[in-house]
């Protein structure tokens, strides 16, 4: 199945956070070509990696292997451009989302897959919009 993945999930997965089992299987299974993400999805995973070990959850050698392993997830990415910011905005505006979130679901609109999150508002505005969920919301 293809999907869109965002990074709640991915980051749930890397830190083996509370909904670690609800991603781990459909992260797990994850063949190439068969999830799609905005590139910034790279990002907020090495952010997201740093700022655990700012705060002491991991240590720095844990954290180093942390992002190397997100840069090694078989994702296909996709780079957005000043073209998206109006239907981004919109998004965002509608639904009450950070840009970064509406970027995974502009995403899921436009290639007409469903989206892997664990972003409860972003679930939300997902199914307001039409778009399947890879994940049950809970």
């Amino acid at each position: 199945m293809s999907f869109v993945l965002d990074s709640s999930a991915a980051i749930a997965w890397l830190l083996r956070e509370a909904d670690h089992d609800r991603a781990d299987a459909l992260i797990r299974g994850l063949g190439e070509g068969a999830a799609i993400a905005p590139a910034l999805i790279f990002l907020e995973m090495a952010n997201a990696m740093i700022s655990a070990e700012r705060q002491k959850r991991i240590d720095r050698a844990e954290c180093e292997a942390l992002i190397r392993l997100a840069a090694r997830m078989p994702l296909q990415t996709v780079e957005f451009g000043p073209s998206i910011l109006a239907p981004l905005g919109s998004l965002c505006l509608d639904h009450g989302l950070t840009t970064y979130d509406a970027a995974y679901l502009l995403l899921a609109l436009r290639e007409g897959l469903p989206l892997a999150t664990l972003d409860r508002r972003l679930a939300l505005a997902a199914r307001a919009r039409g778009v399947a969920l890879a994940l049950p919301l809970v």
